[in-house]
């Protein structure tokens, strides 16, 4: 190995082992990062328009900023504090409502060991009063539990939101210089290029966009639903609803179904049935009728690329996984289909 080739070596190994610890040293902030390139993605059109108008990109992304914070906040503190409140007054119905609960479940083992076919099995009404009560008592303070761990985790919660509208703010305002800068790194021709960030864009807007639409729809009917029949914390089931609507495969039927099941046990059958009606005939297909529409216009990928990207992203990244899981899979189909339109076909092209 010549002296050049040794210094070629010597400078990609420094490149990559400083690349590594500059990673390593950000990674505390991957989230924060993270989510602020998604929101600038988002909001960059809002920038623009304001930018037109006062002429001034300090000026602009400071208003987009604004309003962008207004925007997460002002809803995050509404919602969390009327969950809260919810929260405490569903673990004490829990408590209170127990002794009435075993009574209707003493009449519906009865009823069910009328039937030949349960007749052979064993029910004990106490046995599954305790396990039905302990299993929605124990979800109750779990959620009791992580919005306490929140609260207490506060001064850890808020710096990281800073630290993404601080970087939120230098997206906004340098997004075009940025964006070439990234252009200029990538080893691919100029079209090439500019499809795989166009796939990061589109991808992260597009998922981003259908999960917050979707998510929202879901919830808000099934607060509706829940609301109409009668259940305590409705505001927070559908505020769960809409959290689980980000799980692919789930989505909100963890929440309803079991819902269901439970007031039919309880003796509500009427109210049970009509929550298993609604949450398969029209919660459900909210997701199951609009996600592959709205994706499709986003998102160039199979429906089990988006079912597997997503689920693995989740698995593997946590909350943020539901955007980023979509955003690597669309990266490697596109990288896929470079090297389809590359080397294949210069592959065929010599072979003939």
């Amino acid at each position: 190995m010549g002296p050049e080739k040794v210094k070629t070596v010597l400078f990609f190994v420094v490149v990559v082992t400083s690349l590594i610890l500059f990673a390593y040293l950000i990674s505390p902030f991957f989230g924060p990062l993270f989510w602020a390139a998604v929101i600038a993605g988002l909001s960059f059109p809002l920038h623009r328009r304001i930018l037109k108008r006062l002429r001034s990109p300090n000026l602009s992304a400071f208003l987009t900023l604004l309003t962008v914070t207004a925007a997460i906040i002002v809803p995050l503190i509404l919602v969390g504090t009327l969950i809260l409140m919810e929260s405490v007054d569903m673990f004490q119905a829990l408590n209170e409502e127990a002794s009435s609960l075993l009574e209707k479940l003493k009449v519906f083992t009865a009823r069910l060991a009328s039937y030949p076919i349960f007749s052979r099995l064993t029910i004990d009404a106490a046995t599954l009063t305790k396990a039905i009560t302990d299993g929605a008592r124990g979800f109750i303070t779990l959620l009791f539990e992580n919005i306490r761990y929140l609260t207490q985790n506060t001064v850890v919660f808020i710096a990281k939101f800073f630290v993404m509208l601080y970087v939120l703010f230098f997206f906004l305002r340098d997004g075009e210089a940025l964006r070439e800068e990234v252009k200029d790194l990538l080893p691919f021709a100029e079209e090439k290029k500019a499809a795989l960030l166009n796939s990061f864009t589109r991808t992260a807007k597009a998922t981003l966009k259908v999960t917050i639409l979707i998510g929202g729809i879901q919830g808000l009917l099934g607060a509706i639903l829940f609301l109409v029949l009668g259940v305590k914390g409705a505001l927070t089931w559908g505020v769960v609803m809409a959290v689980a609507s980000i799980i692919p495969g789930v989505g909100s039927s963890i929440i309803w179904a079991p819902a269901g099941i439970f007031m039919i046990i309880a003796g509500e059958t009427v109210k049970g049935l009509i929550m298993l009606l609604v949450g398969s005939l029209v919660i459900s297909s909210v997701d199951s009728l609009l996600r592959p529409i709205l994706l499709k216009q986003g998102v160039e990928m199979h429906p089990l690329m988006v079912f597997l990207s997503s689920l693995g992203g989740i698995v593997c990244f946590g909350i943020m996984g539901f955007v980023l899981g979509p955003i690597i899979g669309a990266l490697f189909l596109t990288l896929i289909s470079m090297y389809k339109s590359i080397y294949v076909a210069e592959r065929k092209d010599h072979v003939e």
